[in-house]
């Protein structure tokens, strides 16, 4: 059995694995699932049963016994993603300032309330990231007393201070509650998507190093991530300057969607 180990796309050796282990305040437990890893047919107790008594292999014969007892689920089949996975690379097919309000107003959804979320925060011709825009429309939603039990504040919880944040994968922490499971973080992805291809505004990848809170991970210094930085493109800041009810627009697609 070789058993190889990667952070990310980078190869590891294993002592250097070790040595990571050696750092951490926590010593976590790796369980691999080898239905991954053998043809699915071998997990078939009879099968089993029978090579055992041919290669006189009586660990063989137990894992048949368990098999026959408990048959592991069917893997499922390796999915692939075909076309094009990055945004910044989509095609663009340049809206006019009418055709976007034409499609904004007209066909409100996640991708819709998330391009308005984004048109918004970028009016001033700053730079901004997601999660900055995730914050800020979560707080303003906050703000304009939208029942907490509604779509938009999953994947965020309150601080001390009474403002909301994201919720970061942790130990004990539920995938589903994180934030970039979260309805508002597909909103956002979908909305720049939308922006990008209709020629409204640009993105900007940056590979960042270190912890996003160095409160709640150790050593989080080998950590790596994207950011995407996005500003708008002079049509998106026309929409802008035209769109003066953005915010009402934001406030009023979450509370009409509800829970």
């Amino acid at each position: 059995m070789n058993l190889e180990f990667t952070l990310g796309d980078l190869p590891l050796e294993k002592n250097e694995v070790s040595a990571l282990f050696s750092v951490s305040e926590k010593n976590p437990t790796i369980s691999v699932d080898i239905t991954q890893h053998f043809d699915h047919k071998l997990f078939d107790a009879k099968k089993l049963f029978n090579l055992s008594v041919e290669q006189r292999n009586p660990q063989l014969a137990t894992l048949a016994a368990k098999l026959a007892i408990h048959k592991p689920a069917k893997p499922r089949r390796p999915y692939t993603k075909t076309g094009r996975s990055t945004i910044g690379e989509q095609p663009v097919k340049q809206l006019t300032v009418d055709e976007t309000f034409n499609t904004l107003l007209t066909n409100q959804s996640l991708k819709t309330a998330g391009a308005a979320a984004l048109l918004f925060m970028c009016a001033t011709g700053d730079k901004v990231t997601l999660k900055e825009t995730a914050v800020a429309v979560v707080n303003m939603l906050d703000d304009a007393r939208l029942d907490n039990k509604y779509d938009c504040f999953r994947g965020f919880r309150r601080k001390i201070d009474g403002s909301m944040e994201p919720c970061s994968a942790a130990p004990g922490v539920a995938r589903s509650d994180c934030y970039h499971a979260s309805p508002m973080y597909t909103s956002l992805r979908d909305g720049l998507s939308f922006l990008v291809r209709s020629g409204l505004a640009v993105m900007e990848e940056q590979v960042a190093f270190g912890p996003q809170d160095k409160e709640r991970i150790p050593h989080s210094q080998f950590l790596r991530r994207k950011v995407y930085h996005v500003t708008l493109t002079d049509t998106g800041m026309h929409v802008c300057r035209l769109w003066d009810d953005m915010e009402d627009y934001i406030i009023g697609y979450w509370n009409k969607r509800g829970a």
